[in-house]
């Protein structure tokens, strides 16, 4: 809803030269796994929604960005980091009762500016 600022937002990742950045948002009643275009120069950026746990559903978009989605019951994330040997960030969508119904795993290389 604010193109300007998240216009600015990717830029300065690729300014400042930031690595290693994924989004963790929510309440937005569905879970999913989305990688978002970044500025020129950037890498894509991971985002994890973790919703709703305990509210009702929005249904998933299923549009380019998308992953995964999951919406048509409650839910949670699951989120490791793994800092030795090769890094990655791990995020895992569970239904309620445990039931993994999605998992992505992010390696820290690909988060990388371009040089």
């Amino acid at each position: 809803d604010f193109p300007e600022a998240w216009d600015r937002l990717r830029q300065s990742i690729v300014d400042n030269q930031v690595n290693g950045v994924l989004l963790l948002t929510g309440d937005i009643h569905r879970s999913e796994f989305r990688l978002l275009d970044p500025a020129s120069g950037g890498y894509g950026l991971p985002e994890l929604t973790s919703s709703p746990l305990a509210s009702s559903h929005s249904g998933c978009r299923n549009d380019a960005g998308q992953k995964d989605c999951s919406d048509d019951d409650d839910y949670f994330m699951g989120v490791s980091v793994e800092t030795q040997g090769s890094p990655q960030v791990t995020a895992s969508i569970y239904r309620w009762d445990g039931q993994l119904q999605h998992s992505w795993e992010i390696p820290l290389s690909e988060l990388q500016v371009q040089p």
